[in-house]
């Protein structure tokens, strides 16, 4: 058990450190930090409720511009093939409250 909840210290502590990461990044592009704490005070939260699954999952959507046909397959059948094979959270019996989600999108 011990080894259990160090595993979930240090990916709680990685997952903190990418956001710290990701807000210097964005503070050379000119963006605020507070998105940043924000999340951090979040994850601590959750942490404290009993987060024990940490999921990623990627999210794919149509860039601005895009062809109507691209805009309808990246958007609606993507996201509906996404949905409904997807759902490993429900598959594995995880409770919501035990799951933290963690994700990134990419535009096309």
């Amino acid at each position: 058990m011990e080894g259990h909840r160090e595993f979930v210290a240090f990916l709680l502590d990685r997952l903190k450190t990418f956001v710290q990461e990701e807000a210097a990044f964005a503070a050379s592009s000119g963006s605020s930090a507070a998105v940043a704490e924000e999340e951090q005070r979040f994850i601590d939260a959750e942490a404290e409720h009993g987060v024990v699954y940490l999921m990623g999952e990627a999210t794919v959507t149509a860039a601005a511009g895009s062809s109507l046909l691209k805009r309808v397959v990246v958007n609606s059948v993507y996201g509906f093939i996404r949905k409904n094979l997807r759902e490993s959270h429900k598959a594995l019996s995880i409770l919501k409250n035990q799951l933290l989600r963690v994700g990134v999108t990419y535009e096309i």
